[in-house]
Protein backbone atom coordinates (compact mmCIF):
# COMPACT_ATOMS: atom_id res chain seq x y z
CA UNK A 1 0.00 0.00 0.00
CA UNK A 2 0.99 3.30 -0.86
CA UNK A 3 -0.15 6.67 -0.18
CA UNK A 4 0.30 10.17 -1.42
CA UNK A 5 -1.54 13.54 -0.29
CA UNK A 6 -1.79 16.47 -3.02
CA UNK A 7 -2.67 19.78 -2.41
CA UNK A 8 -4.14 21.23 -5.94
CA UNK A 9 -4.63 25.29 -6.96
CA UNK A 10 -5.29 26.48 -10.21
CA UNK A 11 -3.18 26.77 -13.22
CA UNK A 12 -2.19 30.71 -13.52
CA UNK A 13 -0.95 29.87 -16.96
CA UNK A 14 -4.12 27.93 -18.17
CA UNK A 15 -7.52 29.34 -18.65
CA UNK A 16 -9.28 26.23 -18.99
CA UNK A 17 -10.66 25.78 -15.58
CA UNK A 18 -14.44 27.02 -16.43
CA UNK A 19 -15.72 29.85 -14.53
CA UNK A 20 -17.60 28.90 -11.81
CA UNK A 21 -16.01 25.41 -11.53
CA UNK A 22 -14.07 25.44 -8.16
CA UNK A 23 -10.26 23.54 -8.29
CA UNK A 24 -11.44 21.21 -5.63
CA UNK A 25 -14.61 19.69 -7.86
CA UNK A 26 -11.92 19.83 -10.64
CA UNK A 27 -9.64 18.31 -9.12
CA UNK A 28 -11.56 15.58 -7.98
CA UNK A 29 -13.02 14.84 -12.04
CA UNK A 30 -8.74 14.57 -12.85
CA UNK A 31 -8.44 11.86 -9.89
CA UNK A 32 -11.09 10.18 -11.15
CA UNK A 33 -10.05 10.45 -15.03
CA UNK A 34 -6.52 9.32 -13.36
CA UNK A 35 -7.83 6.32 -11.30
CA UNK A 36 -10.03 4.47 -14.08
CA UNK A 37 -11.03 1.47 -12.27
CA UNK A 38 -7.71 0.70 -10.45
CA UNK A 39 -7.58 -0.40 -6.63
CA UNK A 40 -6.67 3.26 -5.89
CA UNK A 41 -9.21 5.41 -3.15
CA UNK A 42 -9.00 9.27 -2.81
CA UNK A 43 -10.61 11.71 -0.10
CA UNK A 44 -10.26 15.15 0.17
CA UNK A 45 -9.03 16.42 3.56
CA UNK A 46 -10.46 19.99 3.06
CA UNK A 47 -13.59 21.40 3.16
CA UNK A 48 -15.28 21.11 -0.24
CA UNK A 49 -14.51 24.23 -2.17
CA UNK A 50 -11.47 25.21 -1.14
CA UNK A 51 -9.59 27.03 -3.44
CA UNK A 52 -6.29 24.29 -2.46
CA UNK A 53 -7.86 21.63 -1.94
CA UNK A 54 -5.96 18.82 0.14
CA UNK A 55 -6.52 15.03 -1.30
CA UNK A 56 -5.37 11.93 -0.23
CA UNK A 57 -5.00 9.03 -2.60
CA UNK A 58 -4.33 5.56 -0.90
CA UNK A 59 -2.98 2.55 -3.55
CA UNK A 60 -3.40 -0.48 -3.43
CA UNK A 61 -0.07 -1.89 -4.86
CA UNK A 62 2.84 -0.58 -7.06
CA UNK A 63 1.02 -1.30 -10.26
CA UNK A 64 -1.47 1.29 -9.81
CA UNK A 65 0.84 3.78 -8.68
CA UNK A 66 2.05 3.44 -11.81
CA UNK A 67 -1.12 3.65 -13.92
CA UNK A 68 -1.77 6.78 -11.53
CA UNK A 69 1.56 8.56 -12.24
CA UNK A 70 1.30 7.83 -16.34
CA UNK A 71 -2.00 9.94 -16.41
CA UNK A 72 -2.31 12.06 -13.35
CA UNK A 73 -0.55 15.00 -15.09
CA UNK A 74 -2.62 14.83 -18.17
CA UNK A 75 -6.00 14.67 -16.44
CA UNK A 76 -4.99 18.09 -14.42
CA UNK A 77 -3.57 19.79 -17.11
CA UNK A 78 -6.94 19.11 -18.77
CA UNK A 79 -8.45 20.43 -16.15
CA UNK A 80 -6.75 23.76 -16.04
CA UNK A 81 -5.12 22.77 -12.14
CA UNK A 82 -1.91 21.74 -11.21
CA UNK A 83 -0.36 19.80 -8.07
CA UNK A 84 1.48 22.66 -5.64
CA UNK A 85 2.44 19.98 -3.39
CA UNK A 86 2.41 16.13 -3.38
CA UNK A 87 3.64 14.09 0.00
CA UNK A 88 4.95 10.44 -0.51
CA UNK A 89 3.53 8.51 3.18
CA UNK A 90 4.93 5.34 4.26
CA UNK A 91 2.52 3.05 4.70
CA UNK A 92 3.72 2.62 8.96
CA UNK A 93 3.35 6.48 9.22
CA UNK A 94 -0.25 5.58 9.02
CA UNK A 95 -0.53 3.59 11.66
CA UNK A 96 0.36 6.66 14.31
CA UNK A 97 -2.75 8.34 13.46
CA UNK A 98 -4.89 9.12 16.52
CA UNK A 99 -2.63 8.26 18.94
CA UNK A 100 -0.80 11.31 21.29
CA UNK A 101 1.41 13.80 19.56
CA UNK A 102 4.76 11.90 20.96
CA UNK A 103 4.36 9.11 18.18
CA UNK A 104 5.80 11.50 15.66
CA UNK A 105 5.76 14.90 13.94
CA UNK A 106 4.22 16.01 10.40
CA UNK A 107 7.68 15.69 9.25
CA UNK A 108 8.39 12.30 9.87
CA UNK A 109 5.58 11.28 7.61
CA UNK A 110 7.40 12.57 4.62
CA UNK A 111 8.76 15.69 2.71
CA UNK A 112 6.88 17.78 1.04
CA UNK A 113 8.29 18.26 -2.87
CA UNK A 114 7.52 20.78 -5.27
CA UNK A 115 5.30 20.26 -8.42
CA UNK A 116 6.78 21.57 -11.75
CA UNK A 117 4.65 21.83 -15.09
CA UNK A 118 6.07 20.26 -17.99
CA UNK A 119 7.02 22.87 -20.19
Amino acid sequence: MAVRIYKFEKNAESDILPRGVSVSAAAGEALAAAINGQPIFCEELTEPGNARPIVAVVFADPLSVQHFDSLIEATLELSGIQACEVRDLEPHSLLGLGRSAKAGSANDAGTPRRVTQAA
